[in-house]
């Protein structure tokens, strides 16, 4: 397993979506919120005041977790 900071604001949107696959898997809320709507909320917030870290199983995104920096 992998485990990278990203820089959401210019970040692939593939990993982007891959965060928002790892989300939806994770709630249960039905239907989860749009792929677009995903990605334009994490880049939008991603002022300095959000890390945000994705953990990989080598191909697949397995997690991700946000940080919130005072």
């Amino acid at each position: 397993m992998h485990v990278e900071e990203i820089d959401a604001r210019t970040a692939p949107d593939e990993t982007l979506l891959a965060i928002h696959a790892v989300e939806e898997a994770c709630t249960w809320e039905r239907p989860f919120r749009e792929p677009s709507l995903s990605v334009a909320y994490y880049r939008f917030w991603s002022d300095g005041l959000r890390r945000r870290f994705i953990a990989w199983d080598g191909v697949d995104a397995v997690g991700a977790a946000v940080l919130m920096v005072p």
